[in-house]
């Protein structure tokens, strides 16, 4: 008898939920959701498997009863690269340690805020035009055969926010799908939206 895999894996880094599509028996993005104008659904990377996956990127299965467990997860990690990327006032970043990031969040807890960081509709900044950047990558030291491409924004970072495919139009739509949400946190948690770069 054939062995089932697991219905749900996580990647340790960040905490992304992956779910194995039964159509080719290996595990697409579970928070993404495309759907090509014509109906169909794009498939997840031939090696995306069980073995290839859990072997070189170290990730675990989890029951389906943890899924809103490591969504959170997931969350507070993107919040920790959103304040990590924070400007430091000379054109970098401030930085900093996750045990650092957890005290300013507890700082915040106890402190009443005064005044919106975003004063527009949320609709306004799904709508705001960034330069998508579109790069072919690939990690052939873990398997990675394919020709992948990779899609997201300096101005929300190559970490916190990016979609990614086997051909550019996958990534491409991986990435709006991935950038409305991530405006979607940073609005609900107060948190400023960076505006298109003028030479954009």
């Amino acid at each position: 008898m054939k062995k089932m895999n697991p219905k749900f894996l996580v990647r340790p880094d960040d905490f992304h939920i992956f779910k194995i599509d039964e159509r080719n028996g290996c595990y697409g993005s579970f928070s993404t959701n495309i759907t090509y104008s014509d109906g169909t659904k794009p498939l997840p990377y031939k090696h995306f498997t069980f073995e290839n996956l859990t072997k070189n990127y170290d990730f675990f299965p989890i029951d389906e009863n943890d899924i809103d467990v490591y969504k959170k997860k997931h969350d507070e990690y993107l919040e920790f690269v959103c304040w990590q990327s924070r400007p430091d006032g000379h054109g970098g970043s401030k930085g900093g340690t996750w045990e650092e990031f957890l005290k300013t969040q507890k700082d915040e807890d106890v402190q009443i805020v005064e005044g919106i960081v975003n004063t527009r509709p949320v609709e306004f900044y799904h709508n705001l035009h960034y330069n998508i950047i579109i790069e072919k990558y690939s990690d052939k030291s873990k398997g990675d055969t394919e020709n992948l491409f990779c899609a997201y924004t300096k101005e929300f970072g190559y970490y916190s926010c990016y979609g990614a495919g086997s051909t550019e139009k996958d990534a491409l739509e991986s990435f709006l799908v991935e950038k409305k949400n991530h405006i979607n946190l940073l609005y609900k948690k107060n948190k400023k939206i960076p505006m298109p770069a003028l030479d954009a």
